[in-house]
């Protein structure tokens, strides 16, 4: 164990650099990005930082022992707040709302919808508890009626510009030629899902609001 020790110690600088090149290649390469989330790069980063930490301790006993400074000592100790203030920057800055992570409008709108399903999910359980207060229960009440068809055609509108990208994907990949209109659907159809959109947004957004605000 010792010996395994020893040799992590003495890699470590190479062993840490090949993790991190490795992890922001895949973050910054559209063609792998998807093999690892923003939350998995988060808390891999973290975990590399756990492992810097380990060794930096590792070599502050190591000091201590061999009779040093003790200075190796206190570089590891604003080594592990270095690390570990980096490590909480990046689960929080990666680790971001669904929302913000999506990148085309599909996966907005998609993002949009699932957010809003687990908050009206709170929301009725709120309602049905006798410990929230009326006026608690009525400003839920009324948030979810007036988000609701909005999330509705939200998904509806997502779907059919899914549908739409697919069959186009399809025709153009395939022996069949694409009928004239083909496009023009799609572009029709991704014009009322970006309105449809940026109408829903805030109002599903105020019923999650409102939620958070009736957990306080």
């Amino acid at each position: 164990m010792k010996e395994f020790i020893d040799w992590l110690n003495s890699h470590k600088t190479k062993l840490t650099g090949a993790i991190l090149v490795t992890l922001s290649y895949i973050q910054t390469n559209p063609a792998l990005k998807d093999l690892m989330s923003a939350k998995a790069y988060a808390w891999t980063i973290f975990f590399v930082g756990m492992f810097v930490i380990f060794l930096g301790f590792l070599n502050g006993s190591q000091a201590n022992v061999v009779g040093g400074s003790g200075k190796q000592d206190g570089f590891a100790r604003i080594s592990f707040l270095a690390i570990l203030a980096l490590a909480a920057f990046a689960f929080f800055g990666c680790a971001q709302n669904p929302v913000v992570q999506a990148q085309t409008l599909p996966q907005k709108a998609w993002a949009l919808y699932g957010e809003y399903t687990i908050f009206q999910g709170k929301a009725a359980e709120l309602v049905v508890d006798s410990a929230t207060p009326y006026e608690v229960r009525q400003a839920l009440s009324k948030a979810d009626a007036v988000a609701y068809p909005l999330a509705e055609e939200l998904a509806n509108d997502a779907a059919v510009v899914e549908d739409l990208q697919g069959l186009l994907n399809a025709c153009q990949a395939g022996p069949e030629p694409c009928k004239p209109d083909d496009r023009q659907r799609l572009e029709n159809a991704v014009a009322n899902l970006s309105a449809i959109y940026f109408r829903a947004q805030p109002v599903l957004l105020q019923l999650v609001a409102v939620v958070k605000g009736a957990k306080k």
